[in-house]
């Protein structure tokens, strides 16, 4: 059976491309990261020289693995214009279309009921920059915040927490790891925080956290991708001191707190909800066939 377009979700289905060569379908490859520069940013932000060298080497073999794939398909789909304007580099222009990542906003719809001085964070607790965000906060920021508020408690939350994480729990620094459902911990947090410092494409949990009406701090690289203004729709933080101010202000002022959230929520749902983003990808489609 010949299809009018085959979607491959992902780099890696892109192994599939052989078995189309005598289709006449059409072929979307959704880049959900730009594989190549994800690997070189973990690249420059490796402090070991032996990982240094084998990213550099992985990098070789996935971008001539990616821009040949980029270079066979019919269309691709990017997350974000930084994505975009990297892959154009590549490829022809008309090829790329920034379809952005999205959640389901009515799932992500929840009352929440947040407990004073408290933060979470959200994400694969096996992913190396996640883990060094992570720890960057812990010896960087929260020692300074719990001596500014010491009420304040913090929940990570994800799968596969690694060993290192492990020695900076305390009554008020937890660990949930696999969680049946991220959201009955989430509605119960003050401040949501992404100190991410390297990695690409753009963060889902922002977005879910945004859907869930609970104002963010993050890293602009932890935002890349987001079209959201600093102190409107989150609060952007680059460095220690900017990180514990902008925590410190959600906490404190409610109608600050309260109306980041707000914004967010409505960024969300008119940029990010699936019935946004389904629209975006049905254009690129008829486009394809026509």
């Amino acid at each position: 059976m010949d299809f009018d377009i085959i979607h491959l979700d992902h780099l890696d289905a892109a192994i599939y491309l052989s078995a189309f060569k005598d289709k006449e379908s059409k072929v979307y490859l959704d880049e959900h990261n730009f594989e190549t520069h994800l690997i070189n940013s973990l690249r420059n932000s490796e402090k070991n020289l032996f990982w240094k060298i084998y990213l550099k080497n992985q990098m070789k073999k996935i971008q001539k693995f990616e821009v040949d794939t980029l270079n066979r398909v019919d269309a691709v789909g990017v997350v974000s214009s930084n994505d975009a304007e990297m892959i154009k580099k590549f490829v022809k222009k008309d090829k790329v279309s920034i379809i952005p990542n999205g959640v389901d906003i009515n799932f992500f719809s929840i009352d929440r009921t947040p407990e004073p001085y408290s933060l979470i964070y959200v994400g694969s607790l096996d992913w190396r920059p996640n883990v060094e965000g992570i720890i960057w906060f812990l010896q960087n920021v929260w020692p300074r915040l719990i001596k500014e508020k010491p009420k304040s408690h913090f929940w990570i939350v994800g799968r596969n927490p690694q060993k290192e994480l492990y020695r900076y729990i305390d009554e008020q620094v937890n660990i949930a790891a696999s969680v049946y459902d991220v959201r009955e911990y989430v509605k119960r947090a003050a401040v949501f925080i992404v100190p991410l410092f390297s990695g690409g494409g753009t963060r889902l949990k922002i977005l879910e956290a945004m859907a869930m009406r609970i104002p963010v701090v993050s890293t602009s690289k932890g935002a890349e991708g987001i079209e959201c203004k600093n102190n409107l729709h989150i609060c952007i933080a680059d460095n220690k001191d900017l990180f514990l101010k902008s925590i410190i202000a959600l906490f404190e002022k409610e109608r600050f707190a309260s109306g980041v959230s707000r914004a967010a929520y409505d960024l969300v749902k008119a940029k990010y909800s699936w019935d946004a983003i389904g629209e975006q990808l049905e254009n690129v489609y008829q486009r394809l066939v026509i």
